[in-house]
């Protein structure tokens, strides 16, 4: 689905991606996964479209990127932020049908067609209950579930997200990386990046792991997340278990 050849990325002088070459496949869960200023986030970025890069390309069903404009990129590739505030109480379900406005001619309101993709995305995602509540008050939580549905609405087959639960407590980290997971039975390749090895190992079906603006290993999550790998990013400071057939990474204590 996505094919990335020799992908290199700076901000002036400070060079942030070095060389990137990688596949990513139809329909699984990918994580990106690295230290802080690894590059997880710059290579989300120039996935998405939000990035001009110089150096290498990223090509999309075999298109380059760089040839599609935003319309006809946000109609393959829908983009989920760490955090998303707005000023207007727009509703729930307002802030779900702008999911909908790559698909709505540029005279024309929602479409019925509209209407069900928005309320479909809100009953996928569990956030029916709340769909006449104002966005600006919600929890971080619930933001975040608002966010997806969004993205599921837009209805593509990509969606990418950037650490979407590191403001979120426990019980909201499970729930959305659940809901994450459940996606890719709509054949949803779902990429995003993320700091905890556990959320790798539980959910996701493979893993880019970048240090440095480098990827030093890529793979299915279950070979990938080890002990070796994990000592060359961070030392002896944890070690993986593998307890009734999943893989839990512990700290060193």
């Amino acid at each position: 689905m996505i094919n990335i050849e020799g992908l290199s990325f700076d901000y002036g002088h400070n060079e942030i991606l070095k060389d990137i070459s990688v596949d990513i496949k139809q329909g699984q869960l990918y994580a990106l996964f690295g230290p802080n200023g690894s590059g997880k986030t710059t290579l989300l970025k120039c996935i998405a479209g939000l990035l001009k890069y110089k150096r290498g390309t990223i090509m999309l069903m075999n298109r380059d990127i760089k040839a599609l404009g935003p319309k006809k990129l946000s109609k393959y590739i829908s983009y989920v932020p760490q955090e998303h505030r707005v000023s207007f109480p727009f509703t729930v379900e307002e802030v779900v049908l702008m999911g909908r406005t790559p698909h709505i001619g540029h005279f024309s309101g929602p479409s019925r067609d509209d209407v069900n993709y928005t309320e479909d995305a809100m009953e996928r995602i569990g956030i029916q209950s709340i769909a006449n509540r104002p966005y600006t008050e919600l929890s971080g939580g619930q933001r975040q579930l608002v966010l997806l549905a969004r993205a599921f609405a837009q209805d593509t087959p990509i969606i990418v997200l950037d650490e979407p639960t590191t403001a979120l407590d426990f019980q909201n980290q499970i729930n959305v990386w659940r809901i994450l997971k459940s996606l890719i039975k709509y054949n949803k390749t779902v990429i995003t990046c993320t700091h905890d090895p556990n959320h790798v190992s539980w959910f996701c079906d493979s893993v880019i792991v970048l240090n440095n603006g480098y990827i030093v290993e890529t793979g299915p999550a279950r070979n990938v997340m080890n002990n070796k790998m994990l000592n060359s990013l961070y030392s002896d400071i944890c070690y993986v278990i593998l307890h009734r057939d999943m893989t839990i990474v512990l700290p060193n204590i």
